[in-house]
């Protein structure tokens, strides 16, 4: 099934920037729709544990050899 939709002209100029040769603007539409559905959530309980904690390690231990750094000038 089609639908007519009115589109703005700067909405238009982003699918067309967006459109690859072969693809359609409702092949355009589902890409970029696709693209602002996503959400954080997905990555919730993708860290076990312990890499969160080497993390936070590691960037405190940065945080503290740039401060050093920075008071060696």
């Amino acid at each position: 099934m089609v639908k007519v939709v009115s589109l703005s002209e700067q909405a238009y100029r982003e699918l067309r920037k967006n459109k690859e040769k072969a693809e359609s603007f409702s092949d355009v539409a589902l890409k970029m729709a696709g693209r602002r559905q996503r959400s954080t959530s997905r990555f919730v309980g993708a860290w076990e544990r312990g890499d969160l904690d080497m993390t936070g390690a590691a960037l405190k231990e940065q945080r503290r050899s740039a401060r050093t750094e920075e008071l060696a000038f």
